[in-house]
Order: structure tokens, then C-alpha cells, then sequence
């Protein structure tokens, strides 16, 4: 958690009981602020988006527009983060390439449905502004998991379908 994000009463306590019962990975809503002010339409709009995903599926398929799952937010099995290598080191998002190897892995991804976090969002946070999390690097992070996974065995649009192993094949 960053110096200006709060854990609401009994977040861990709620969360380690999801843990428990669902050996799921378990998020939890948040509700943010913005640093220094009242957060604009915009924040708020995506804060929304963001919390909507509660369950597997939901979340899975959220992971490829934008990390439904905030990090300080999130309580994670040790055995899943041993068994997808822990963090990685390297110049890129690595909050989404972890949960990206996660769902990989087939690690069950949910969270609770109440807000346990308040979360705070500064303008100049490196998420926002440093060339690791640019969209470019985003993109590319995802591409593989993409084709590997929602999109494997889908053709592109406008090719007949008997391209469509040749194309699979191609890589």
C-alpha cells in the first residue's frame, strides 16, 4: 500500500476468510481519492469500473483492457505467487504481468464485493506516467496471453475460415 491508501476495520480478517473457504486470490472494492482534492468524473467513472468484477470469469476477461485487480488491494496465496515465479523483474507493468501469469496458471482470481480500501491516486504516480506502463508495453504484455488464450482458434475478421490454421500455425 502507498503512504496515502487506508484499510478499512477487518479487511485482512475478511479477506483471509475468502482465502480460506474459496482458496481464491482475494481482491477487494476500493474507493478512491485524489490525492490533494475531490476525484473528477473520470476517476470516479473508472474507480466504478474497477470494482464491477467480482468473480473469475468477470475478472479474467478484464485483464486484458486494464488490471481489474488493485495491487494494495489484493490478498494472494504464497503458493501461487511461488508457482508462477513470484514478481518479475523487468521494464513493464509488473502488477498485470503477475496477474496475467496467474490466470495463466489457472489460479482462481475473485474478489469481495464491499470496499475495505481507500485508495489514493496521485496525477504523477509512476503507473501513469513512467515508459514501463506505457499502453505500447501494456500491449505487448498482453498479445501472448491474448492469443494463447480468448482468441486461440479465432480467425481474423474478413479471412475464410480455412486460414485460419495457417495463421495459427504462423504464430
Amino acid at each position: 500500500m502507498d503512504a496515502d491508501d487506508e484499510s478499512r476495520p477487518r479487511r485482512l480478517e475478511r479477506q483471509a476468510a475468502c482465502l480460506a473457504a474459496h482458496l481464491k486470490t482475494a481482491g477487494t472494492a476500493a474507493r478512491g481519492h485524489a490525492a490533494g482534492g475531490t476525484p473528477g468524473p473520470a476517476w470516479r467513472l473508472y474507480i466504478a469500473w474497477l470494482d464491477r468484477p467480482l468473480r473469475h470469469e468477470s475478472i479474467a476477461r478484464n485483464l486484458f483492457i486494464e488490471s481489474p485487480l488493485l495491487h494494495p488491494a489484493v490478498m494472494i496465496r504464497r503458493e501461487w505467487l511461488e508457482r508462477v515465479g513470484g514478481y518479475r523483474v523487468f521494464a513493464g507493468p509488473e502488477d498485470d504481468d503477475r496477474w496475467l501469469r496467474m490466470w495463466r496458471a489457472g489460479a482462481p482470481l475473485a474478489r469481495l464485493p464491499h470496499v475495505r480500501l481507500d485508495w489514493g491516486g496521485h496525477p504523477l504516480q509512476l503507473a501513469r506516467t513512467d515508459l514501463p506502463y506505457s499502453p505500447g508495453r501494456l500491449l505487448r504484455l498482453k498479445a501472448e496471453p491474448l492469443a494463447d488464450g480468448p482468441l486461440l482458434n479465432v480467425r481474423p475478421a474478413g479471412l475464410p475460415a480455412s486460414t485460419a490454421p495457417a495463421i495459427q500455425s504462423a504464430g
